[in-house]
């Protein structure tokens, strides 16, 4: 950002400021303050409510936004408040007194605030302020929160999908709220809009479709009437009380009454996660649910009623639903009836949902698109045709970006991209580890194919990157359950970071206020075929180690990375060993408009070829250079005076030294003190070899406190060794003496 638009911004936030703070003035007919329920998100636990909103909003991030002077018109300002208000419309019923504060709220900055602004000529953009149009909300709907519907994510937006989706296999915690000029004010051209309605139609956000088999939509479909059963006299969900098992400190004596309680948010979870295998298996806990609640409020008649009350509706619903027959609950998708798998094999390996595939790439062969499976089923009456619905993971070379940004090698991004694909499309496996976890240990386990890492998710629609902060969140719900084993390394993994590979794309005249450029789709059923970069300013709130400007200089990544696993499309660096990306033809240029790779010469990049059974594409694999890497030329008269000159100057590291070392490794680890000291490793002594008076003073350890330890393997000489150890927990026998600075100043006296 240039200095006159980080100028104008504070000034905008300045006269924005008062108008902001009024909305803490505005109060109900019963003065209850308006903003007070607005201030801050609803916390993650209320899941509903991130499965249904697609921008959450808060008054408090507006005031972030505001404090950072993220806001470049009023426009931007006033789309936010619109934003919070339209959301609690949308996602509570009419009626209900959120929803009346959130018409209070959207009377005020439209009626309100917006004139004001209009008239203030001294905020800048006053002329274009409007209150936006976020799409019609549902009517008055007990069901609108079970249905996954996308609120517009941006002003651009104005439609919303009603496509039926499962429930929240994608937690999307961190949606982002970059600031978007509303599509109204910046009219476009009839090529700019048929370019941008082909961008708008590749973009295919949701997440995977429900593929229930017949015996978990007959469960979901008893839950969902259970817990629309009513008391009596209709004042309340039955459900309801029995939802939660009640806090120990406010009720211990229900835990001291019920031995095994269960509760029915738990039955649901299980639902979820489709553990249920059977729907007895369904009923036996919904049964322990009753039965744990009977036992507790025996001497309550009127709890003891209502239990039987929904002891009755839910066997009234279980014998409808299961007088159904099962062809019933096939799904349909365009007159082409869906049937759920369990499995799928391809080229004699079996995948089932959570397994890590790579996937013919339309775009480009030897760069398979990357992902992970939610959903397998068949179409009999589509030539029994088998498919996988997988969500997509990105490239750094398929994402738009500061040009600035760093790159973990092998990096990914999950994409919010859940897409179909005929099991033909498989290549072959892959693996995506966290990188939190994946920065702690080893993968216990086998892994097939190439490994990559992922630490943020990215959001096609903004453009930006969101540090994934719950990776069960990201992964299908039948196998958020199912821990991975990871071997525990000695300490944090040290992975570096790499520049941009698309850097070379920023043009020459880039400019800081330019817009954030869309990337180039090629076939609506792949990934982008290349990003972009974009110029942006050094922000202070900047996440350390991901940008060029938060990394120490001498750490700073050497010009010839490349952050892409196969980057061999986006002018790779020469390498000393040509080989070429393929095994047998060079790439072709590409015809992209960004001219990204185009040259009359052979395009080169080393190549590593996976040797697996179950794929055999060649994948290519980055020269990656160390930072501080060089090479080095001397005659071999000076190489043998040199070794002479350097094993003068080393020594081997002492045994006591060497099994602390090996043992901080590994704690468990069985050392013979014979073989520790003959491959001890060499310690260079730097410097002109000088006499120093041994820092190492022996004494007896008599007065020391021993504690004997066990005896270790026995020495060459079948000699039993015992060490002990001192206070402290080191080896007792030597103690450091003084510093040579010490002894030099002593020698001199």
């Amino acid at each position: 950002m240039s200095g006159s638009n980080r100028a104008r911004n504070e000034q905008l936030s300045k006269r924005l400021f008062p108008y902001f703070n009024k909305i803490y003035d505005l109060k109900d007919a019963n003065q209850v303050p308006v903003a007070d329920v607005f201030q801050i998100l609803p916390p993650r636990s209320l899941s509903e409510y991130y499965k249904v909103i697609r921008r959450p909003m808060s008054l408090q991030k507006v005031k972030i936004s505001l404090n950072q002077q993220r806001y470049s018109s009023a426009e931007q300002f006033v789309y936010d408040l619109a934003q919070v208000s339209w959301n609690a419309r949308f996602f509570n019923m009419k009626g209900s007194p959120i929803y009346e504060h959130a018409v209070l709220l959207e009377n005020y900055v439209r009626n309100v605030m917006v004139p004001n602004i209009r008239n203030d000529n001294r905020v800048f953009g006053f002329e274009k302020v409007g209150y936006p149009d976020l799409g019609a909300l549902p009517e008055e709907d007990t069901e609108a929160i079970t249905s996954v519907v996308d609120s517009p994510s941006g002003p651009s937006g104005s439609k919303r999908g009603m496509t039926p989706f499962d429930e929240g296999d994608d937690d999307d915690e961190d949606e982002d709220d970059q600031l978007i000029i509303p599509r109204a004010s910046t009219p476009q051209a009839a090529g700019e809009r048929e370019r941008r309605d082909h961008w708008e139609n590749w973009i295919k956000r949701g997440r995977p479709p429900i593929i229930d088999k017949p015996h978990e939509q007959r469960i979901k479909t008893i839950m969902k009437g259970l817990k629309k059963l009513k008391s009596l006299n209709g004042d309340h969900f039955l459900y309801l009380r029995y939802d939660r098992l009640p806090n120990p400190s406010v009720e211990p004596d229900f835990y001291r009454v019920v031995k095994n309680p269960l509760s029915f948010n738990e039955v649901k979870a299980k639902i979820k996660q489709r553990l249920y295998e059977t729907v007895e298996a369904f009923l036996a806990d919904v049964s322990h649910v009753i039965g744990t609640y009977k036992q507790y409020y025996s001497e309550d008649p009127t709890i003891s009623k209502e239990l039987q009350l929904l002891q009755e509706g839910t066997s009234q619903l279980v014998s409808e639903e299961m007088a159904k027959p099962d062809s019933a609950y096939l799904h349909d998708s365009g007159n082409v009836l869906r049937v759920p798998l369990d499995a799928v094999k391809v080229q004699g390996r079996n995948y089932v949902v959570g397994d890590w595939v790579l996937l013919r790439n339309p775009n480009d062969d030897t760069k398979p698109i990357i992902g992970q499976i939610f959903r397998i089923w068949s179409t009999p009456q589509d030539g029994n045709n088998r498919w996988v619905n997988v969500c997509w993971y990105y490239r750094p070379e398929q994402t738009v970006h500061r040009v600035d940004r760093l790159f973990y090698e092998n990096e990914v991004f999950k994409s919010a991209q859940y897409r179909d694909h005929l099991v033909e499309d498989i290549v072959g496996p892959c693996y995506v580890a966290y990188f939190s976890k994946y920065q702690r240990g080893d993968p216990a386990f086998r892994i097939d194919g190439p490994f990559f890492i992922c630490e943020y998710r990215y959001n096609d629609m903004d453009r930006n990157f969101n540090k994934i902060k719950t990776w069960k969140g990201c992964i299908p719900d039948v196998v958020r359950n199912k821990e991975e084993n990871y071997t525990p390394i000695a300490g944090p993994r040290n992975l570096q970071r790499v520049e941009s590979p698309l850097r070379h794309m920023l043009l020459p005249n880039a400019r800081e206020t330019d817009p954030v450029p869309e990337p180039t789709v090629a076939n609506l059923n792949a990934p982008p075929l290349i990003g972009g970069v974009y110029l942006r300013p050094a922000y202070k709130d900047d996440e350390p180690g991901v940008y060029l400007h938060t990394v120490n200089p001498a750490m700073k990544p050497h010009a010839r990375h490349s952050a892409s696993p196969a980057p061999g499309l986006i002018n790779p660096p020469p390498a000393s060993t040509p080989q070429p990306i393929s095994q047998y033809n060079p790439v072709a240029a590409s015809p992209s408009p960004y001219n990204y790779g185009v040259s009359t010469s052979t395009q080169y990049t080393p190549s590593r070829l996976i040797n697996s059974p179950y794929n055999q594409v060649n994948y290519p694999v980055n020269n990656y250079l160390s930072s501080s890497s060089s090479s080095l030329t001397i005659s071999s008269d000076v190489e043998r005076e040199l070794v002479t000159f350097a094993k003068s100057g080393l020594t081997r590291m002492d045994t006591a030294n060497h099994i602390r070392k090996l043992k901080s490794i590994d704690p468990n680890i069985e050392v013979d003190f014979s073989l520790a000291e003959k491959h001890a490793p060499l310690i260079w002594l730097r410097g002109p070899p000088t006499v120093v008076a041994n820092r190492l003073v022996v004494e007896s350890n008599e007065q020391l406190n021993r504690v004997k330890r066990r005896k270790l393997l026995p020495s060459e000489d079948d000699v039993e060794v015992e060490s002990y150890d001192a206070i402290g927990g080191g080896f007792g026998g030597e103690r450091l003496g003084h510093s040579m600075e010490y002894l030099k100043w002593k020698l001199k006296l």
